[in-house]
């Protein structure tokens, strides 16, 4: 399944859960220090991807964006060592492209 994010609204900051179907795999969470730094923190945290060999579960980008592409590519490089790959819905087994 293709990644999605869900706002979260059980929080007061602004965060998504980010999800494969209907699996929360992680979340992105907005930090700010005193209204001047802003960046975007990603976890993967339902699986354990760190014993795959490809670094740690979490990271950060300056945009939500960044953020997404981040949480993306590390969540791709632990589907691929594990032999697995994305599907579309209603179409088994389709690669979805997004590197």
């Amino acid at each position: 399944m293709a990644l999605w994010l869900k706002k979260r609204n059980d929080v007061e900051f602004e965060s998504y859960s980010v999800r494969s179907g209907e699996t929360r795999i992680g979340v992105i969470t907005r930090h700010e220090i005193y209204g001047q730094r802003v960046w975007w923190q990603w976890s993967i945290g339902t699986v354990y991807v760190s014993g795959d060999g490809h670094g740690t579960p979490s990271g950060a980008g300056d945009t939500l964006e960044e953020a997404m592409q981040g949480f993306a590519h590390r969540w791709r490089l632990w589907l691929k060592s594990c032999d697995l790959m994305e599907i579309t819905p209603g179409l088994d087994a389709t690669p979805v492209d997004g590197e």
